[in-house]
């Protein structure tokens, strides 16, 4: 796969560059238009295994993904083109955002 960004190593869950189909259609992969996962391959540091590839003893760049995907709704990209609002965070999400960073940076 084109610019895969590992994130889960035993989950074989990552970043990548895929057709969108249009629906949620992966075992937990984030399927990205190709600029999107070459920017993030190139700019996020991986981390680092030891020999035998069981251990992480290097940490890379932290992803945080959140929120749900409402099978009934709309898709989320087709109302974009209605209102770029759409991509504003709500206080919640920031509230939330900053305890991740912060648990991530006490290194919980």
């Amino acid at each position: 796969m084109p610019w895969y960004f590992n994130i889960s190593n035993r989950g074989g869950i990552g970043l990548h560059q895929y057709d969108l189909p249009g629906y949620p259609a992966s075992h937990s992969c984030i399927r990205l238009f190709q600029k999107d996962a070459f920017w993030i391959f190139n700019w996020a540091d991986t981390w680092v295994l030891n020999e035998d590839e069981t251990v992480v003893v290097k940490n890379g760049t932290p992803v945080i993904i959140f929120g749900t995907y409402n099978y009934e709704s709309t898709p989320p990209w087709k109302e974009v083109v209605s209102g770029i609002d759409i991509l504003n965070l709500t206080e919640e999400e920031l509230k939330m955002l900053n305890e991740y960073i912060t648990k991530i940076n006490a290194g919980l």
